[in-house]
């Protein structure tokens, strides 16, 4: 059995609003109508989820039970569903687009804070509360979900991508699940070196991609899957009759349009007053929903300052104001809704108790903090996904090795690495270099204005002259810094091996994949990772020593 150690870090990061977010909340109190800490907010979140929350259970429980079941959940899930239809059942929500191979660890972490936050809730309350993570199968973004980044046998990294010719605009849920997915998966087989628990995982990715029809079910399939014994629960919003319960938020979005414009730009000046970039900047201007026109996803953008006349983005067809409601109220599975309207659909659609999202989702869900009191709601308590970067057991002997730390390491690994070069350097090279440079360039600055006065020519002569020689001293030192790092080859490749495993161009979490984590340490460090007490603290980043 995989055994895990835990470890804190402060978080940081370079979000004002997500630094006091998470270590001064009285700073930025005023936006929220709820503390995530605060327990007894979360019982008053959930009181008024007793008096407000009006869709229909056991309808939606019905949709649930028959996508989830198709999709391959376990009897955990299943029975999750099942609670949900009980009065005083609530759900913590979050999701992420349908990326290829789950995409960034990223997807990983936030199911695992939505399945630690449900249980920890359910306990205080002495309720259900279900951890039900969605699905964005409606986004039609396809080039930020088509490819998954792995370190490859040698430690490089290596973005595996899917082969271009998918339509756009069409979402997620539209785009086929065929060859090149198993072409792809081929890719990541060759990429990565054999383990004991690789080609099980590989023959399991294959069949679940088998039998998916589109990337959205394979994402569902695979979530699942690794989540099979936590009782996660999926919901895609492009499934059979989810639209019709949310046919009130599409309706809001085309009958209020100027007045959500006007609450955004509210919820804008409130970020913009602690220093924070709203994340919700709409040019050009559009209606906050989306129509199907010919299986293609487009936005309807305003003819006219009231919206009274629309138009879907690229074609000449234009709507009223009154003919979109009513094409709405006859068929909302024509309909989409965009980041704006997304959360609103959400919460008329779940019972949501609280929203887990990541760094970006809690900047722009406080931007929309206006947009739900305009519709009559309050946006539900916002709770950070856990921040975790896996340190494996060599990077952790390197460290130890060296006496490095992880954010001494992030700091500049690169950098760590030439100051142990330069300390293993018995004559310091780079010093005499310099110091030989010093040399030509003053015995040059002397002796070209004497060969001028035998002949002016000589100036010139002399220049490229001392130019030759500084060439050939710089290639000398280049040539001795290459055999400097050969004899310390070892240690190069350690230093490398730390850098890319742990700032792979940016945060791990951000970067790379769970699968080749997995053919190494097999699926129960999913398991290893659930069994940490991740969500005790919301200002720290866990560092998890496998």
């Amino acid at each position: 059995m995989l055994c895990c150690t835990l470890q804190s870090l402060v978080r940081r990061g370079p979000n004002p609003l997500v630094e006091s977010y998470c270590c001064d909340f009285s700073q930025v109190e005023h936006l929220y109508p709820y503390n995530p800490q605060d327990p007894k907010a979360i019982s008053a979140r959930h009181e008024e989820l007793s008096r407000s929350y009006v869709t229909d259970r056991q309808a939606l429980a019905s949709i649930l039970r028959d996508y989830n079941r198709a999709m391959g959940a376990s009897a955990e899930t299943m029975s999750n569903i099942e609670k949900l239809q009980r009065p005083d059942s609530a759900v913590v929500v979050g999701g992420q687009q349908a990326g290829i191979l789950t995409g960034p660890l990223y997807t990983i972490y936030k199911a695992v804070t939505i399945i630690q936050l449900a249980r920890r809730y359910s306990q205080d309350l002495e309720i259900p509360v279900i951890p039900v993570f969605w699905v964005a199968s409606e986004d039609h973004d396809f080039q930020e979900i088509d490819h998954a980044t792995i370190l490859d046998k040698e430690d490089k990294p290596l973005r595996l991508r899917l082969r271009q010719n998918y339509e756009e605009p069409r979402s997620i849920k539209h785009q086929p699940c065929d060859e090149r997915v198993m072409a792809l998966i081929d890719c990541l087989q060759a990429a990565t070196g054999p383990t004991q628990h690789k080609d099980g995982i590989v023959d399991h990715l294959r069949t679940l991609a088998q039998e998916s029809d589109n990337l959205a079910d394979w994402f569902a399939r695979v979530m699942l899957w690794l989540f099979r014994d936590y009782g996660l629960v999926l919901i895609d919003p492009m499934l059979s009759g989810i639209r019709a319960l949310q046919q009130p938020v599409m309706s809001f979005a085309i009958a209020r349009h100027q007045q959500i414009q006007d609450a955004l730009a509210s919820g804008a000046a409130d970020l913009e007053k602690l220093g924070c970039a709203p994340q919700i900047i709409k040019e050009p201007p559009t209606v906050d929903l989306f129509i199907y026109e010919d299986g293609y996803r487009r936005p309807l953008e305003p003819l006219d300052a009231e919206a009274q006349v629309t138009t879907p983005r690229g074609l000449e067809k234009q709507y009223s104001k009154e003919d979109l409601l009513r094409e709405i109220a006859r068929n909302p599975e024509g309909f989409s809704t965009n980041v704006v309207t997304r959360p609103l659909a959400q919460d008329v659609l779940l019972p949501t108790l609280a929203m887990v999202g990541g760094p970006g989702e809690l900047t722009y869900l406080t931007q929309l903090r206006p947009v739900y009191e305009l519709y009559g709601m309050k946006c539900p308590p916002l709770f950070p996904r856990v921040n975790i970067t896996l340190v494996e057991p060599a990077v952790r002997r390197y460290l130890d090795k060296f006496g490095l730390s992880v954010d001494e390491l992030r700091a500049g690994w690169k950098d760590r690495l030439e100051e142990h070069l330069n300390c293993a350097d018995p004559i310091d090279f780079p010093g005499r270099f310099d110091e030989l440079r010093k040399v030509i360039e003053r015995e040059y600055a002397g002796l070209l204005p004497a060969l001028g006065e035998i002949d002016k020519t000589l100036v010139d002569i002399g220049g490229t002259n001392r130019g030759k020689l500084l060439e050939q001293i710089d290639w000398l030192e280049k040539k001795t810094k290459q055999l400097h790092e050969g004899n310390c080859r070892v240690a190069v490749r350690q230093f490398t091996k730390m850098g890319r495993s742990l700032v792979p161009d940016g945060p791990q979490e951000r970067r790379l994949n769970v699968f080749p984590f997995l053919f190494d340490y097999s699926l129960h460090l999913i398991d290893c990772i659930l069994e940490q007490d991740l969500i005790d603290t919301v200002e720290t980043e866990k560092l998890l020593f496998l």
